[in-house]
């Protein structure tokens, strides 16, 4: 995937893969006003084992494909007037019986760590670029929505973190830094899960610089470090952030 999409990425969900939480997943968004569509399972270019055009009761009964291959891509369409975010998703995940069998471009660096905890990642991603980062696409509303979206999905699969970004879909967080409950880079938005806020004090995360810090439903918190995606923000702002985590690179690019 492009360096240049914006990225959604949930990492190390305890819940996905397990019976009915596609459909969770799915009938959350759904509540939320986003059309789910263009479902499949495996892809045109290995192997397609499953497709359906809309979500809908002939889908989910069939959804016992893709929970045997760990695999599922879908669009999902914001229900606005005028047109809004659309985003491709891609689920997968590995347990016991091996790894996923759809995808083209199925992260191989989720299972290259041995013995790592981490054994799902939820990724959506979009082309759509311009309606975040341009003034005449109010880019600042724009990233609120998604922020609301992103925020369902996490109090719907639980994952251990999850970021939001202009960058490479790998991101800069590995399965080993999560399983570690690390913070080796800082996103434009983080969600952190309770195991986070354990390690490293609900005060001191809510303290970090930054434009939105707030408790999610599960006692993780969600940290946000502008109010949109223009830019890589103030880079006072950027500077404070590398200085209060100890680290070297905060909305990293390259």
């Amino acid at each position: 995937m492009s360096r240049d999409y914006l990225n959604v990425v949930f990492l190390c969900s305890e819940t996905v893969g397990q019976l009915h939480s596609l459909e969770l997943l799915l009938d959350a968004l759904q509540q939320v006003n986003y059309e789910v569509s263009w479902l499949g399972v495996g892809d045109t270019v290995t192997e397609r084992f499953a497709f359906w055009k809309h979500y809908d009761e002939q889908a989910r009964k069939g959804f016992g494909i893709a929970y045997s291959k760990h695999h599922l891509s879908f669009f999902v369409a914001e229900n606005v007037v005028g047109g809004g975010i659309i985003l491709n998703f891609e689920v997968r995940w590995r347990n016991s019986e091996g790894n996923p069998s759809g995808g083209t471009a199925w992260p191989w660096h989720l299972w290259r760590v041995k013995d790592s905890g981490c054994n799902s990642i939820v990724e959506a991603h979009s082309k759509d670029t311009a309606m975040f980062t341009q003034r005449q696409w109010n880019p600042e509303g724009n990233a609120q929505r998604l922020l609301e979206l992103a925020t369902v999905i996490y109090n719907t699969i639980h994952p251990r973190f999850a970021w939001i970004e202009r960058c490479h879909w790998k991101g800069y967080t590995t399965p080993e830094d999560v399983d570690n409950l690390l913070i080796p880079h800082v996103y434009w938005a983080n969600f952190l899960s309770p195991a986070y806020v354990h390690k490293y004090g609900e005060s001191f995360l809510m303290d970090a610089p930054g434009w939105r810090k707030e408790q999610l439903e599960d006692g993780g918190i969600l940290y946000v470090l502008t109010p949109s995606l223009v830019g890589t923000g103030p880079k006072t702002i950027i500077e404070e952030v590398k200085r209060y985590f100890k680290i070297d690179f905060v909305r990293r690019r390259k």
